[in-house]
């Protein structure tokens, strides 16, 4: 699965602060532990371009092991920054372990990022998105007429991943 769900410079290695996206995470756990997985592989650096950081996947590994998930059953790349160096890493590791099949888990709305990504790389995970951001329909008042602060924040979102998805495909890491 694709990180980019914890606050690295609020967390230690025995203490995650994690956002939106924890469901990542936890599906990828719960897979392996279905045994529907036999790896849980995480990727993703630290996304800081300078300064020793840990990375979000050595994090995110000590999480997995204290709930449950033998050491020996996790793959990581520390050292991806962004969705396509995810993927490009993602295939090493899968290389190197000859490991032939793989599943994508990543928040529903990067989806189609991140397969173009592993598509361009030639890899053809089955995707398994979470972390939807949809809200229910909710009674008609007059408060739901003003903005809110979490309808920004979703704009927010879906701008980086529009963007992400032009440039993305305009240098060619991912194939839509």
């Amino acid at each position: 699965f694709l990180s980019g769900m914890v606050t690295l410079s609020l967390s230690r290695e025995d203490s995650e602060e994690f956002g939106d996206g924890v469901d990542r995470i936890l599906k990828g756990m719960d897979m392996v532990r279905q045994k529907q997985a036999d790896y849980l592989v995480i990727s993703g650096g630290s996304g800081e371009l300078i300064g020793p950081v840990i990375s979000e996947s050595t994090l995110l590994r000590a999480f997995a092991v204290r709930f449950g998930i033998p050491q020996e059953k996790i793959l990581i790349d520390a050292n991806s920054r962004n969705t396509r160096e995810n993927a490009l890493m993602t295939k090493v590791l899968l290389e190197s372990n000859n490991l032939k099949k793989t599943a994508l888990i990543t928040s529903a709305f990067h989806m189609p990022r991140a397969m173009g990504c592993f598509k361009a790389v030639g890899l053809s995970p089955d995707p398994i998105p979470v972390d939807y951001q949809v809200s229910r329909p909710v009674k008609k008042d007059f408060r739901n007429y003003f903005p809110k602060a979490a309808t920004l924040s979703r704009f927010s979102s879906l701008v980086h991943e529009l963007v992400g998805i032009i440039v993305y495909g305009l240098r060619g890491y991912a194939v839509y």
